[in-house]
């Protein structure tokens, strides 16, 4: 796996987990009252945070990974 590819994937780890975390949060919802559809909701906040990654991918002053990245 190519460097760019690793961090790409790295940083849509990252945001996934605090977008999702952040949904969770604003359900103020215990762990073990999560039901589906809260469960529905928290993965849909980390599925949107696809966004960011391909928002940095396409930014060519972003050297981590995409447009930006240095030709190897």
């Amino acid at each position: 796996m190519s460097d760019p590819l690793k961090a790409a994937l790295l940083s849509y780890v990252r945001v996934f987990a605090g977008a999702a975390l952040a949904a969770y949060i604003a359900l103020g919802k215990t762990p073990f009252d999560l039901a589906g559809d809260d469960a529905k909701v928290v993965i849909s906040a980390g599925v949107a945070a696809l966004v960011v990654v391909v928002a940095n991918a396409v930014n060519p002053r972003d050297a981590r990974y995409g447009i930006g990245a240095p030709k190897r």
